[in-house]
């Protein structure tokens, strides 16, 4: 064992600041000595939940989002006069249903 004589030590306060100074000056080669080596690619396996999710996500877009024949249909009954429309209950519903609040906001 080698011992230091007491005039030769260094003070409490600077050997942590020489520490500081020695990780301050270091960082890339004491993280690169850590560090594992980077994977190539990432990869993400998807439980079999997931995979059914995503299946029918890719079905549904495929799906319109109009039902072309209920359409119509309906065109046909209001062209023939079988259907009537009435404005006032239209607009009605669209106020209960809070689609003119984005117009008639103070914000």
């Amino acid at each position: 064992m080698v011992k230091i004589p007491d005039d030769k030590r260094v003070p409490d306060g600077q050997l942590s600041r020489i520490s500081q100074i020695r990780s301050s000056t270091q960082p890339e080669a004491a993280e690169t000595k850590r560090r594992p080596a980077a994977p190539r690619g990432d990869e993400v396996t998807l439980s079999q939940t997931g995979q059914d999710f995503q299946k029918a996500r890719e079905l549904l877009q495929q799906v319109s989002d109009v039902r072309q024949e209920k359409v119509r249909q309906i065109k046909a009954e209001l062209k023939s006069g079988e259907r009537q429309v009435d404005p006032e209950q239209i607009a009605e519903r669209m106020l209960a249903e809070g689609l003119f609040k984005d117009l008639f906001s103070n914000q």
